[in-house]
């Protein structure tokens, strides 16, 4: 398990008692409930947290790495410049395909995933949602095919690699 656990929704009384929630809508219905059923706790407030450090170090790598990898692409494409011009057009080609590489590389924050989830990822996907899917029966298919159609969902949403 990583130390990084990702920010999640809460609903918080005024005297900072938080309940966790499924998501953002739910967080925000349970904030209208409890301000019906519970008045001398409310106000209630739909709070989304996480670790702030985490955040923090993670954008700072991100930024650090996009910078040394913008660098190294001028560099490698000024070498590609300078052979073209000294007539050496072959290490030049292979210096382009080199900058090419570097610009497709996957940037820090992103994973490389498959396009078909294997049965562990489906699995591990289950049980993050329904603590008693480690219990499912995957040779009856039970939950697959639902769990295969949240994962091709997500993909669907996912958004673009920044370039």
């Amino acid at each position: 398990m990583s130390d990084n656990l990702p920010p999640r929704w809460y609903c918080v009384d005024k005297y900072g008692v938080a309940m966790l929630c499924k998501d953002e809508d739910d967080a925000k219905a349970s904030v209208i409930e409890n301000d019906d059923c519970w008045p001398a706790r409310a106000p209630y407030r739909a709070v989304l947290l996480g670790d702030v450090a985490a955040e923090r170090s993670a954008n700072t790598l991100a930024l650090n790495h996009a910078d040394k990898k913008s660098d190294l692409i001028s560099r490698l494409q000024d070498e590609a410049d300078l052979c073209r011009n000294d007539g050496a057009s072959d290490i030049a080609a292979l210096l382009d395909e080199a900058a090419a590489a570097v610009a497709s590389a996957v940037p820090p924050g992103w994973k490389v995933v498959p396009v078909t989830a294997s049965d562990a990822m489906l699995i591990a996907g289950l049980v993050e949602c329904e603590p008693l899917g480690e219990l499912v029966d995957w040779s009856e298919g039970f939950g697959r095919v639902d769990m295969l159609r949240t994962y091709l969902a997500m993909l669907a949403a996912a958004p673009e690699v920044p370039r």
